[in-house]
């Protein structure tokens, strides 16, 4: 038994003496994707190992790597596919030189009319799973402009003179600002004409039988 003990130690040993264990810091920014690697120990202890530099939409653009190191990280969930070109995203594929996805919506148009779309803005907006975008960290609210917030909020959905009874109207978050468009066109009734703005984890859903207006 002692033996058999000893001879795995002798072979651990030799197997790291062979092949030494490499830690290495990711450095990331402020969303999540990786942008440098340091090493942790060895030799080269606290040098740069891999350096990148992205297009906007997640395209390595410039990349320092002299010892070949296999990073495949990408955008926050994302893993590069060497034999496609495209960031697998879980759920979705994602293709960064055209920034978008290449794989539909899995819920269809419950996500949108464009099932294919990236977040708006890759600079503050990350989408790890590929199935809803996260902001990143926001700055906190002044307090003068919070104040009497939720007055505004609610003050805004005066539905009645907007939505004909029978229609379906889900809230879910926050809208800034909801006013009446006046007719744009023949044969086109009233429509909600909707300005709002996202805010972290906060999302709106509206079903509306008729023609609406969308200004993300």
């Amino acid at each position: 038994m002692r033996e058999s003990i000893q001879a795995l130690k002798d072979a651990q040993a030799q197997t790291q003496e062979e092949h030494p264990l490499t830690i290495r810091h990711v450095l990331t920014d402020h969303l999540g994707t990786p942008i440098a690697l340091v090493n942790a120990n060895g030799e080269q202890l606290g040098q740069v190992a891999w350096v990148a530099r992205y297009t906007a939409w997640g395209e390595i653009a410039d990349e320092y790597n002299p010892d070949q190191i296999h990073q495949p990280i990408r955008f926050q969930g994302q893993q590069f596919d060497e034999e496609t070109n495209l960031h697998y995203n879980r759920f979705r594929y994602y293709d960064p030189r055209v920034g978008q996805y290449v794989t539909q919506d899995p819920i269809g148009l419950g996500g949108g009319i464009n099932n294919l779309k990236f977040p708006n803005n890759p600079l503050t907006v990350s989408d790890p799973l590929g199935l809803n975008p996260i902001s990143g960290p926001n700055p906190p609210m002044d307090v003068g402009k919070a104040e009497g917030l939720w007055d505004k909020i609610t003050g805004v959905f005066n539905w009645k003179e907007n939505v004909e009874e029978g229609r379906k109207v889900k809230m879910e978050g926050e809208i800034l600002s909801c006013k009446r468009a006046a007719e744009r066109e023949k044969g086109m009734k009233r429509s909600v004409k909707t300005n709002w703005k996202m805010r972290q984890r906060l999302f709106v859903t509206v079903w509306l039988m008729k023609s609406v207006s969308w200004f993300n």
